[in-house]
């Protein structure tokens, strides 16, 4: 059981971005003068760039997270700031299969 979870772990490149570094990142490309209308997270995982963007970049229009694996959108789903935030677009989906339909 838990080599096939590892297993699975690895066939999706399961590694989540710590929240601290997440927020290390936003922070800085708000110092850099970064300040797009739109974010796109391809891989958003449990959402921690997601979380981290939300109180920096106010003025994005929409945040778009895409993510494979349902059980992390669930856990996305359960988060107080991402029910209340109507910014933010979940897509069950892989992401290259995505760009390839537009």
């Amino acid at each position: 059981m838990i080599r096939s979870l590892h297993k699975a772990k690895v066939e999706y490149g399961d590694f989540q971005t710590p929240l601290e570094l997440a927020e290390r990142v936003c922070q800085q490309l708000m110092e850099l003068g970064v300040n797009p209308d739109v974010i796109v997270e391809p891989t958003c995982g449990v959402g921690n760039f997601i979380e981290a963007a939300l109180p920096l970049f106010q003025s994005t229009k929409k945040i778009i997270g895409v993510e494979v694996n349902q059980k992390y959108l669930e856990e996305i789903r359960k988060k107080k700031q991402f029910i209340q935030d109507g910014r933010i677009e979940l897509h069950h989906a892989d992401f290259l299969s995505l760009i390839g339909h537009h």
